[in-house]
């Protein structure tokens, strides 16, 4: 078999041996056999005939297990290695080669061969695209090799990445009779874009996320947290930073910019004004003061931007342009070869040259946006779109990067202006507009004059020639009726921008008091509107009246809000003369309520009823008012009062004077309902979860697409028709979690327009979000609750009415989980060896959980528990279920089982499995059992297992030889049952226990030591004369060498029998720590102990047993039976002589009598007489004795008496 591309075994070169076996007389041909008898036959004749190989026509080649069996000759078509392909390269690279080494596996060689671009990412049509395949060229090497090469140029691109995929089609030449064969590979290319990194904060999930796909993503952790992010742009405060690593930090992913060339451009808005002393920052690459590639600010006490630039000679710095406030620009820096270059929407502002020999300096720090290094403070802003290229980008390639300037806003320079009525040399008057903020590009406004509410007489120029004409004045120009006069800024401009209105240039003669011409901007075109959005030109009448012009005034802005403690004053004023007396007659009307809606201001005029009068005397001309101040009402809703003061008539002496109520006749002051309104929580408790969508996390505690922002809306409600901007601060406790590191960021603030009759209360304007930027710390942790608070801001002229002025925020845990796996082991484990079983553990590490584990033998034979199979009071952990712990860190990384498997005997030649299950996490959440998959599934689901084979072996448990016998006679005919004494002294009773380990030679496990223990688990009196040793294991040891015994002495009994179990345990391996055994052999053995009774016999015929006749014990004839009476037995341990039939004890000096074993019977013992066995006071010298030829037997003394022949001579009868 061969899998390689060689020169061996090859196909054709089967078909040429055959070939060269042909004779004239043998036809060789492949052939294959196709099922078992044919098989067996090739088998056969191979052996008669001697045949070691024979050639079979088949292969598997195309198809891994689809054999293909004696068919023609096979053409394998050519392989193409194209390793040598570089599969990334720059934009913009010419001359990119395409390699491929091909080899036929025939060795014939290669006919042809052809790249080709098959696909381009960038188009639909890969004939549209603009990368062309030129110069293929095929050239043959040695054994039917080739190499293919073709080239072509990289695209120009900008901010994605292409992907180019060729085609390589080859034919090969092929062997003798078979067809050529094709074959095709394909290579897929990624042209990389100058796009460095780009962040665009959309993302709620993770608006960190380089966006380029490069991985240069900033930090959101606890030591990191990223700035908050509002409406997809990121909110800066002046402690806020965001990081992104460089290389120094992060060697595989960290950010590196070029030091020659490169282009950062980036968004951003001033939304505070500087102020106070140091830099406030915007950008800078580099860790350090004087690492700066490049560094961006903003001045102290101004919005003077400034940048730098490290070199090799000098790090330097340059102030480019004042910027505005409030307004999103445009920012680009171009870093080339010998300078920089710095555009601020699209135009540039600063242009350095480098000196000779200044060399730009690259660094390996991180990337900061906001409070850099070098500053002080971050600026107070917004940033969106930061973006980093590796080349400098042409005008153009600046122009596509960043969304255009917003149009911006245009407004009156100025509320009013003052003018006289005519003007003899220059009767122009200059009114100007500005446009603030946004681009540059042209723009054309329109402006009118409102004539409904001015009092000036408007005309055209050629009402002007006649100053007795009741035009008060003209536009100078260009205006159109219904379009008004157009105010156009050119390209490239912002800024001032004026029309002129024409006066009389001379007195018109009427007298009519000052007018009023007010201007409104009709048409914004695109921009949008600003105050003051209407200008009001005074022109003051200067055709004499010496007895005065009588009008009432009010002020410009005649909107008095309810809750202003400010006065407003309607006045009725005398102007151009004051001669005589004149009385002013006024009504009063509107609909706003004296004392309930205003209230007088003492020292003005305060009028007792609707209608009066005031007197100006000859010679007065000062101004009779109206003071008043507006009434805080608590309704809402209500609409605008009004109060009209109308000069109804002037009375005076008509024949003397001849004074003028002007148009100007009526003035009104508007009191508006204006209530700030309340603000509460949209509710009491929010909840959000940690923004974790890590595929491993299970899909039901992710947070789903809708909840990744974390948003508590905060409500304003019982507002007017119009009501006063509003801010409330926004305060969080507590702001620490569980780690001790900052978990989140949010809003520091809320803020809600003001409300007019153009503006009004929306949903989306009355509800304002709190926006909780959350860390995903992927580390485990209990559900956190922080109380949010909002409170009313201060100085504002106005405190806002907080009714809910806190909430409840659940910061939900959403942790990646950790994997525990039982690994498996291709390690064979034998019965009695230790069963090592790892438990890994992979995925999070900052977890901490605890699981069950079990072990147990399956299909068990029948009976048998797992306790059979498996040794846990020698495991380790012991017991067959328990706990196991894991901590944060990834402690302990992985943990291991050791399982002692017995070697059971009772399975015959069987193997064993022993299953190890992981089940019932706690908690389940943060662990997969056996899969990732798994985690936070009910305890059916989240568990794994792994079966191991136990393999039945040929062991020294098997093979191991236990033998117990009796020491001095007194085996009994059950086994393992010895009677508690010997056959003839009545010594205590013994077993001889033995062992013999086999021969090394013929076992598995070669153990180089061998140790056992003898243990008495229940003894009952019994006792062992060697507990336990050890010995070398060899090979070629001889049985002696290999064997070890215990003696066991038994407890004596005369009732019942006493059981004794001895445990026995041997173990090899390569010490004598159980632990660390190969296998261990347990056995326990049962000996008991029985009773003993004979018949005590005298003469050979004669029984001693109690008379009861003479009270004695006697040796009388034995009965045909045996009786309980006649049986005797001999306790060794107390030296008592007891019956069985009176269950008592001999005693006595004289007649032998009987006494309670427990009540201190003499003590007796037994000795050897020729053969006999005499019973005798134990140390001293009595003894039984037979008298005369009687049947009394006499203790006699034999210091006193002799006992003469056979007398003392006893035997003992057989077991009974």
């Amino acid at each position: 078999m061969n899998v390689a591309v060689t020169s061996d075994m090859r196909w054709s070169s089967g078909f040429s041996a055959c070939d060269a076996l042909d004779t004239a007389d043998e036809d060789w041909s492949f052939a294959a056999p196709v099922d078992a008898v044919q098989n067996a036959r090739l088998k056969l004749a191979m052996e008669l005939e001697g045949l070691e190989q024979v050639w079979i026509n088949a292969h598997d080649r195309y198809e891994d297990g689809d054999w293909q069996v004696n068919g023609a000759e096979t053409n394998f078509p050519a392989v193409a290695d194209t390793s040598l392909t570089p599969l990334e390269v720059n934009e913009q690279q010419t001359g990119v080669l395409l390699t491929a080494f091909l080899a036929d596996d025939e060795e014939q060689g290669i006919a042809s061969a052809q790249w080709q671009l098959v696909a381009d990412s960038r188009f639909a049509n890969p004939a549209d695209s603009d990368v062309v395949v030129s110069n293929n060229t095929l050239t043959a090497g040695p054994s039917g090799t080739a190499t293919v090469t073709a080239s072509y140029d990289a695209p120009l691109l900008l901010q994605q990445d292409a992907l180019l995929t060729f085609k390589l089609n080859v034919t090969d030449i092929p062997p003798g009779t078979a067809a050529p064969a094709q074959s095709e590979a394909f290579v897929t290319v990624r042209i990389k874009s100058p796009l460095v990194a780009h962040y665009d904060f959309n993302s709620d999930a993770q608006p960190q996320r380089d966006i380029s796909g490069n991985g240069h993503d900033a930090l959101n952790t606890s030591a990191n947290p990223f700035p908050a992010v509002v409406d997809g742009a990121l909110s800066l405060s002046e402690t806020d930073v965001m990081v992104v690593p460089g290389v120094a930090v992060d060697l595989q992913a960290g950010l590196n910019i070029p030091a020659d060339a490169y282009t950062v451009a980036f968004r951003f808005s001033i939304e505070e004004p500087g102020s106070g002393s140091g830099l406030r920052g915007l950008l800078q690459k580099g860790d350090a003061n004087a690492a700066r590639q490049p560094a961006f600010w903003l001045q102290e006490n101004s919005d003077t931007l400034r940048v730098s630039e490290a070199t090799n000679t000098a790090v330097q710095v340059q102030t480019a342009s004042t910027l505005l406030n409030q307004q999103w620009l445009n920012f680009v820096f171009v870093k080339r070869v010998d300078g920089f270059d710095v555009y601020i929407d699209n135009e540039l502002i600063n242009s350095f040259d480098y000196g000779a020999g200044e060399l730009s300096q690259a660094n390996s720090g991180n990337l900061y946006l906001g409070n850099t290094p070098q500053a002080s403070r971050s600026f107070v802003g917004l940033m969106d779109d930061v973006q980093i290229y590796n080349r400098v980008l042409s005008e153009q390639e600046r122009e596509q990067i960043l969304p255009p300037p917003p149009v911006g806003e245009v407004a009156f320079t100025e509320t009013s202006s003052f003018a006289d009525e005519y003007a003899a040399t220059d009767n122009a008057v200059t009114i100007n507009l500005e446009r603030r903020r946004g681009s540059k590009d042209a723009l054309t406004v329109y402006v009118d004059l409102n004539a409904a509410i001015s009092t000036a007489t408007p005309g055209s120029q050629a009402d002007l020639v006649t100053p007795a004409d009741v035009a008060d004045l003209a536009f100078a120009g260009g205006y159109t009726p219904g379009t008004g006069l157009a105010v156009t800024w050119p390209a490239g401009s912002r800024g001032i921008q004026s029309f002129t209105v024409n006066r009389d240039t001379a007195d018109d003669g009427i007298r009519e008091g000052t007018e009023t011409a007010r201007f409104n901007i009709v048409d914004y075109s695109a921009a949008d509107s600003a105050e003051p959005a209407v200008h009001t030109l005074r022109l003051n009448d200067l055709t004499p009246n010496p007895f005065g012009n009588f009008s009432v005034t009010a002020p410009d802005n005649n909107i008095l809000t309810e809750n202003s403690t400010d006065t407003y004053s309607l006045c009725i004023v005398r102007e151009s003369g004051s001669a005589g007396d004149v009385t002013v007659n006024y009504q009063l009307s509107g609909t706003a309520v004296e004392n309930i809606d205003y209230q007088y201001v003492t020292g003005s005029i305060i009028p007792t009823a609707s209608t009066g009068s005031v007197f100006f005397a000859d010679g007065d001309s000062s101004a009779r008012c109206f003071a008043l101040q507006a009434i805080d009402n608590a309704d809402i809703g209500v609409a605008d009062k009004v109060l009209t003061v109308t000069i109804v008539s002037l009375n005076y002496d008509e024949v003397l004077f001849d004074p003028l109520l002007t148009e100007q006749d009526q003035a009104s002051l508007i009191i508006r309902d204006y209530e700030p309104g309340d603000f509460a929580f949209a509710a009491d408790s929010f909840s959000c979860k940690e923004p974790n969508t890590d595929s491993t996390v299970p899909a039901e505690l992710q947070p789903a697409a809708g909840g990744l922002l974390c948003e508590l809306a905060v409500v304003r409600t019982d507002t007017s028709l119009y009501a006063p901007a509003a801010e409330l601060s926004v305060s969080v406790s507590p702001v620490t979690a569980n780690t001790g590191a900052a978990d989140f960021t949010n809003t520091a603030a809320l803020y809600w327009p003001a409300l007019t009759e153009t503006v009004t209360a929306t949903p989306s304007s009355e509800t304002q979000i709190i926006t909780f930027t959350l860390v995903n710390d992927n580390y485990q942790e209990d559900d956190e609750q922080v109380v949010v608070s909002v409170l009313p801001s201060n100085g504002d002229g106005h405190d806002e009415n907080v009714t809910a002025a806190s909430a409840t925020l659940t910061l939900v845990d959403v942790t990646s989980p950790a994997l525990l796996t039982v690994e498996d082991t291709s390690a064979t484990v034998y019965e009695g060896q230790l069963l090592t079983v790892d438990i890994d553990r992979a995925g999070n590490p900052e977890t901490d959980f605890t699981v069950v584990r079990s072990v147990e033998v399956l299909n068990k034979t029948s009976g048998k528990t797992d306790a059979d199979y498996l040794s846990f009071s020698y495991s380790d952990p012991a017991g067959s279920t328990g706990a196991l712990s894991f901590s944060y860190g990834g402690i302990p990384v992985s943990s291991q089982l050791v399982i002692r498997t017995k070697d059971v005997l009772f399975n015959g030649n069987s193997n064993y499995t022993v299953r190890v299950t992981l089940s019932d996490p706690q908690p389940t959440r943060t662990v997969g059992l056996g899969a990732l998959s798994n985690a936070n599934q009910d305890s059916s689901v989240n568990q794994t297992y792994r079966d191991f084979v136990i393999t039945n072996d040929n062991s020294v448990n098997d093979q191991i030889l236990v033998t117990q016998s009796a020491v001095n006679n007194n085996a009994t005919s059950v086994a393992g049952t010895y009677y508690a004494i010997d056959d003839f002294l009545g010594a205590s009773g013994q077993v001889d226990l033995s062992v013999v380990i086999p021969e090394r030679t013929g076992v598995n496990k070669k153990h180089a030591q061998i140790n056992y223990t003898w243990s008495l688990l229940s003894s009952n009196g019994a006792t062992l004369d060697n507990t336990g040793g050890s010995f070398a294991y060899a090979d070629g040891m001889a049985e002696a060498a290999r064997s070890f015994s215990t003696r066991l002495t038994l407890p004596f009994t005369y009732q019942n029998q006493i059981n004794s179990q001895i445990l026995l345990t041997v173990w090899g391996g390569p010490d004598s720590n159980i632990a660390n055994a190969d296998e261990v052999y347990e056995q326990i053995l049962n000996i008991r102990s029985a009773p003993r009774w004979r018949r005590l016999i005298f003469d050979g015929s004669r029984c001693v047993a109690w008379d009861e006749g003479d009270e004695r014990y006697e040796a009388n004839n034995c009965s045909a039976s045996v009786l309980n009476a006649e049986l005797w037995t001999y306790d060794p341990q107390n030296q008592y002589m007891i019956n069985k039939g009176d269950n008592a004890c001999a005693t006595n000096d004289g007649d032998l009598l009987r006494t309670d074993c427990n009540s201190g019977p003499k003590t007796w013992e037994l000795t050897n007489d020729n053969g006999s066995l005499n019973v005798k006071e134990t140390g001293g010298s009595e003894i039984w004795c037979r008298i005369s030829t009687g049947q009394q037997i006499n203790v006699r003394d034999t210091g006193l008496f002799s006992c003469s022949g056979n007398d003392d001579r006893y035997t003992w009868g057989v077991d009974q």
